[in-house]
């Protein structure tokens, strides 16, 4: 009997093309490694039409790549894919009628889209606002009770969003100074304000069990900051809390970055940042953070742009962090623009074409976002068709999961907040104005940028 041959030495290029081109960057991949033919045919074809068919979006000019190049950029931007693939996002809202929900957005196993689940908690009228989202899946809520109640002040809850169960709450009184700040993957940290801010107690609650591992006195806040940020950052395996101030005085405004250990409440270090205004506090996954603003130096009214400062900091071999690199971005004449150190990417509405777009620094470092650079964001998702009535924060949690189908863009007013997701997804909140008496309605849309965008999952 004739042994079997690979039917692909049958094929002419025309018709390897018109196969490789239906496949996923992830299963061309794998062709690579079923035999030495397949592994020449394959690497060809990704240097000749796979790098521009899948990543043309990417790469500024795949012509110029060498082939060893091109196969090496072709299994990197593959393997960042494959990542993509494997992730969903949870996001908490509320509703005019006050309240909660989570929502996957993503697809389920039969390619529908997650239903919202309504938390359910019984607790006092009162206002409430979201204080954290940890990288878990746990959200903590806080409940200002309302005045003429002497007792209780407020109460925190901390629920489990994959199946929105309350895991505890505590109760806290109106005289104890008590200040959630945020939450990491093991705890909860709050600080408890003693007489003029000095000194001041850090403590923290174990977000499985609500045990308290301790409430010590720590670094005592300078009088004239105000506190303005606050995050946690996860490194090997530790947690450390960080607190933003805002130093106001004579001259321009500062800002001070202090870091406290997670598993006692210590202080660890001070880091003083100097030259912005309008700053945020950017966490890094691996461990790392950044502060953007704007530059107050090369502010330029005249030239109605936008320079935005990015100052990465990153820990050293002695366990503190020190200023890593900085990062200049110019938005010419559109101020709506944010940056994400993480990938050195960064996204400005543009105004007058009424889209959000985005560009990698690391190839544009230093240059103006222009609509030649800026490649236009595909709207994945639309969510909270609402009319907002209380305080909410929204802060997606990224796992694992699929896309959300793309859908079709409308003309959208100037977003009231811009934050990118994660380096390929930014959200964007706009509100809409209507016709007669009806008030704004506000939506928040899901832009992607990634390698995959305008795919179907």
């Amino acid at each position: 009997m004739e042994p079997s041959r690979d039917p692909l030495k049958f094929l002419n290029t025309d018709c390897t093309d018109i196969i490789l081109t239906q496949l996923s960057s992830l299963d061309v991949i794998r062709c690579l490694m079923v035999g030495r033919y397949w592994r020449d045919l394959v690497s060809s074809w990704i240097s000749m039409f796979g790098i521009r068919h899948h990543w043309s979006h990417l790469v500024r000019d795949p012509t110029q790549l060498s082939a060893n190049l091109a196969l090496r950029l072709y299994r990197e931007l593959t393997q960042r894919e494959t990542k993509l693939q494997k992730r969903k996002s949870i996001l908490p809202w509320s509703d005019c009628a006050g309240e909660v929900y989570c929502q996957l957005l993503g697809y389920q196993e039969d390619g529908s889209i997650y239903p919202p689940q309504k938390l359910k908690f019984d607790v006092p009228d009162g206002a409430y606002s979201y204080i954290a989202l940890s990288s878990d899946g746990y959200l903590l809520m806080e409940v200002y009770a309302l005045p003429g109640m002497e007792t209780v002040c407020g109460i925190i809850i901390l629920f489990r969003l994959e199946d929105t169960k309350e895991m505890w709450r505590k109760s806290y009184r109106r005289d104890s100074g008590f200040i959630p700040l945020s939450v990491g993957k093991s705890r909860f940290y709050f600080l408890e304000i003693l007489e003029n801010w000095t000194p001041f107690n850090i403590g923290a609650y174990e977000v499985q069990t609500g045990h308290q591992p301790y409430l010590t006195s720590s670094k005592p806040l300078t009088m004239g900051h105000a506190m303005c940020d606050q995050g946690v950052v996860q490194r090997n395996g530790d947690e450390l809390l960080l607190i933003v101030r805002c130093e106001f005085g004579a001259g321009p405004v500062s800002y001070n970055i202090t870091l406290f250990n997670g598993s006692n409440g210590h202080f660890v270090q001070e880091i003083k940042v100097d030259g912005l205004r309008f700053y945020s506090l950017i966490l890094d996954p691996i461990g790392n953070f950044a502060i953007s603003g704007v530059s107050l130096q090369q502010w330029n009214s005249s030239r109605n742009s936008l320079v935005k400062v990015v100052q990465r900091f990153s820990a050293q071999s002695d366990g503190l962090f020190a200023k890593a690199a900085i990062d200049v971005v110019d938005f010419p004449s559109e101020p709506y623009g944010v940056v994400d150190p993480c990938t050195l990417s960064a996204a400005s509405f543009m105004i007058d074409a009424g889209a959000l777009s985005t560009l990698k620094l690391s190839e544009y470092r230093g240059s103006h976002v222009s609509r030649e650079m800026a490649r236009k964001g595909v709207v994945m998702g639309r969510y909270l068709h609402i009319q907002k009535r209380r305080k909410v924060t929204l802060t997606p949690l990224f796992e694992d999961g699929k896309y959300i189908q793309a859908d079709d863009t409308q003309v959208l007013t100037c977003p009231r907040h811009i934050k990118f997701v994660d380096g390929f997804r930014v959200m964007a909140e706009h509100r809409q104005s209507q016709s007669g008496i009806k008030p704004c309605r506000e939506e928040v849309l899901l832009y992607d940028f990634g390698p995959m965008s305008g795919q179907s999952p």
